[in-house]
């Protein structure tokens, strides 16, 4: 799998897409996009929570292994 992020200067919003493929084929076969508010993830505070972040990883990449087990070709 491979995973990109990218930020835009002045914009709140945290954009990943995830790719996977199979070992055998390299051919892109699942494509998820995502994007949140960075203000999920952190408390009033400013500091960092975890566990929401990764619950939100988690969550997009599983979306990316489901695609890619069905058999579904993204492009």
């Amino acid at each position: 799998m491979e995973i990109s992020t990218s930020v835009k200067k002045y914009d709140p919003t945290y954009r990943v897409t995830f790719r996977a493929y199979r070992t055998s084929d390299v051919s892109q076969l699942a494509k998820v996009e995502a994007q949140e508010s960075f203000a999920k993830w952190f408390d009033a505070e400013g500091t960092f929570v975890k566990k929401p972040f990764d619950n939100w990883l988690g969550q997009n990449i599983i979306k990316a292994e489901v695609q890619l087990t069905s058999g579904k070709k993204r492009k």
